[in-house]
């Protein structure tokens, strides 16, 4: 698998080879993420224009019709295969010109995962990473570039703190009031320019998380991190007690690139977003 190229597929297209292979309850819920409710004869006009192009793809070799899932060509069928049959996935969300943008890194076995990226609800991009290219991958789809002399910054937080900055404080006074409250007037510059970027980031974050998956269940959240990179600037929020039975130790973190790679390769390799 790990010579297959990038595979790039409509939201049509990745619906109609799930339903090929059998899973239709998946496709359904593809179709719906992308293309809302569809009527009946929709379908088989989306499924028919999808066809075409599959075949000029040649990942479709024409309809077995006593087996529809040999209709498919094999590593593509084994690829399908495998995004379904997941059960533990890294995901990372960012929003880009006002749309949301998905990263998601399935564990297969031995030292791959099958990359899926999602652009705009519409174009699904499939391709096989190695160990080595996870971290990279991940950098470049957040588009981390804290490169050079950055003054680094570790912020303990409470769940209130961090609920009350995120959500209510927007102006330099609101902050010195919040400051003042939770008796924190020592990290109050660092706030600022974190409120700074906050603010210009659009007051949202990007996201990393661990989920174990189930095709009957919802997915469960493992771990998570809040990411924001701005300005060549980067902030990370998450919670540094790695005892999910124990209430959570919320930190904020400012990092230079160096630090956020090291960060993250400890988190892929060792920590709770291992794959």
């Amino acid at each position: 698998m790990s010579q297959q190229p990038k595979i790039s597929l409509s939201t049509e297209e990745l619906a109609l080879s799930l339903v090929l292979c059998g899973y239709d309850e998946v496709a359904a819920g593809v179709l719906k993420s992308g293309l809302g409710e569809k009527s009946e004869n929709d379908l088989q006009v989306v499924f028919e224009t999808a066809s075409h192009s599959l075949l000029s793809k040649e990942l479709l070799l024409g309809i077995n019709e006593e087996n529809l899932a040999e209709s498919l060509h094999p590593i593509f069928k084994q690829m399908m295969d495998l995004f379904v049959q997941s059960t533990k996935m890294i995901r990372c969300n960012k929003e880009a010109n006002g749309a949301e943008e998905v990263l998601m890194l399935h564990r297969l076995p031995g030292d791959e995962s099958l990359k899926h990226e999602v652009k705009h609800d519409v174009v699904h991009e499939f391709s096989i990473l190695k160990e080595s290219e996870i971290q990279p991958a991940i950098t470049s789809f957040l588009k981390v570039l804290a490169w050079g002399e950055i003054e680094t910054a570790h912020i303990p937080l409470t769940e209130e703190l961090f609920n009350r900055l995120v959500e209510e404080t927007k102006t330099e006074d609101e902050l010195a009031f919040l400051c003042e409250s939770f008796h924190i007037h020592h990290h109050q510059e660092m706030l600022k320019i974190f409120l700074s970027d906050f603010n210009d980031y659009g007051r949202r974050f990007a996201n990393i998380s661990e989920s174990l998956i189930s095709l009957k269940e919802y997915s469960q959240i493992q771990e998570a991190h809040l990411i924001l990179p701005i300005h060549k600037r980067l902030w990370v929020v998450y919670n540094e007690n790695e005892d999910i039975n124990e209430p959570p130790s919320l930190v904020l973190k400012r990092m230079n690139q160096d630090q956020w790679i090291d960060h993250l390769e400890h988190l892929l390799q060792k920590g709770k977003l291992s794959l």
